[in-house]
């Protein structure tokens, strides 16, 4: 059956319903299972009287193919379901969506009670995935079959489990040949669990396989990602949990239950590999008994165990960023340092019971020319220089109007040490070899200074 529409609204006990092979034995084998085929932009169940969309058969059922651009919503205890009940296996339920959400006990279902395996489940959704209040994707095979549980397979950017929604792949019969089904997350972004679980669980054999690949991984409040397996008569072995968060980070609270175990009762723990950029919150445990293994999920710890109950635990591989980036942190001294100890006290004058008591005072009065600030006029004795001049004609050897045609006299006097200095009538100064007697300049120094100064040397 294919049913185009551009929406439809699945009120009250509505169903379609597509049957391969109905008859009572279950033996006609040559039946061809119907699929159920619906194309539209928004597909809305709304109602708590059990809307239904069916491929339920007692041989092999059929399959659900829905295509919902825009939208796919399942609510209120209603279903999609491609199961069976007699020798055939269970039919394969496939979405394609913008976004997906199932709620108030709704479920998408392939389970089997027969004798043959449960149907898959293959999710695409563009933009995301949400379960909530019960919510659940199932693949089961029951305690009354003799199969296996099916695969669930979801793609979506962003995933969101809350209120004890559940994502699970089953084997509850304890055939020592049941297998386990297996889950995989691919090209998500962000997965969050929030008092929701993901298992893949087996009480007959080996537990499942879970694979997510993520940015981010948050579990809260009693989450759970386990891949168990056996029971109290059947050993088995601990599934495989690999989680890829190369970039991104996983997290939990310590103190809120949410665990990921791959444990074993009979057998062997099995495997959990997580790559991370960090892993928070959760503690690995090793080595525990069966009352531990059963109460893990209930002593208010988060934890990672691969553990068995008599076989051999598993092995668990935790690779996060081989650089700690507190490593580069300093602890800061709680006591701050008197910075007065470390000034350096200012020289002493003659007397050795004098100290500088704010009387110091260091100017620069500089060579002469213009004062340090424009507003200030020049200081008396201040000598005043004249500006460089590059007069080529006079001193330059490389002009060509220029030619020296005096020569110089070499004075044969010998050399003798300057020991003084004058000015001449041109207002030169000359270097002399006798000490000259100091003429008195007013001194550039500021009257405060000369004040103490005086005060000083008396």
């Amino acid at each position: 059956q294919i049913i185009n529409n551009s929406q439809i609204n699945a009120d009250g006990n509505w169903g379609i319903i597509s049957i391969g092979n109905n008859s009572s034995d279950g033996n006609n084998s040559s039946a061809i299972p119907q699929t159920v085929e619906i194309n539209n932009s928004h597909l809305t169940t709304t109602d708590k009287n059990q809307s239904q969309i069916l491929a339920d058969t007692s041989s092999k059922a059929g399959a659900i193919i829905i295509k919902a651009n825009d939208s796919t919503s399942i609510t209120n205890n209603s279903s999609l379901k491609a199961v069976t009940s007699g020798d055939g296996e269970g039919g394969n339920i496939e979405i394609f969506t913008g976004s997906l959400s199932i709620s108030d006990s709704s479920t998408l279902d392939t389970s089997t009670e027969g004798k043959d395996n449960a149907g898959n489940v293959s999710i695409n959704a563009r933009d995301s995935l949400t379960l909530q209040t019960k919510g659940s994707i199932s693949s089961i095979a029951t305690a009354t079959s003799k199969g296996s549980a099916g695969t669930i397979e979801i793609t979506a950017p962003k995933i969101t489990l809350r209120s004890e929604a559940k994502i699970e792949v089953n084997s509850t019969n304890t055939v020592s040949t049941s297998k386990a089904g297996n889950i995989t997350f691919s090209d998500n972004q962000y997965l969050k669990l929030d008092n929701a679980s993901i298992t893949a669980k087996n009480d007959g054999g080996n537990g499942g396989d879970i694979t997510i690949n993520t940015q981010n991984l948050l579990l809260r409040r009693k989450s759970e990602i386990s891949t168990t397996a056996g029971s109290e008569n059947t050993s088995g072995n601990g599934g495989k949990i690999t989680i890829n968060a190369e970039n991104g980070f996983v997290i939990a609270v310590p103190s809120e239950d949410s665990d990921i175990i791959a444990n074993a009762f009979g057998g062997n723990g099995g495997i959990i590999n997580i790559n991370a950029s960090r892993v928070f919150g959760l503690e690995t445990r090793e080595r525990l008994n069966k009352d531990q293994l059963e109460g893990i999920r209930n002593n208010k710890s988060s934890e990672i165990s691969a553990s068995s109950d008599i076989g051999d635990d598993g092995q668990v591989a935790i690779q996060t960023i081989s650089v700690d980036p507190s490593q580069g942190l300093v602890q800061l001294p709680t006591d701050l340092v008197d910075l007065t100890g470390l000034i350096a006290q200012g020289c002493g004058s003659n007397n050795n019971n004098n100290v500088a008591k704010g009387q110091s005072a260091f100017v620069v009065t500089g060579r002469g020319g213009l004062p340090p600030n424009p507003d200030d006029a020049l200081s008396a004795g201040t000598l005043s220089t004249d500006w460089v001049t590059r007069d080529t004609n006079k001193y330059s050897n490389n002009s060509e109007e220029t030619k020296i045609t005096q020569k110089r006299e070499i004075d044969s006097s010998p050399l003798v040490e300057a020991v003084g200095m004058v000015r001449n009538a041109d207002g030169d100064l000359v270097l002399t070899a006798q000490p000259v007697t100091a003429r008195g300049f007013q001194s550039g120094l500021p009257s405060p200074v000369c004040n103490v100064a005086q005060r000083e040397g008396k």
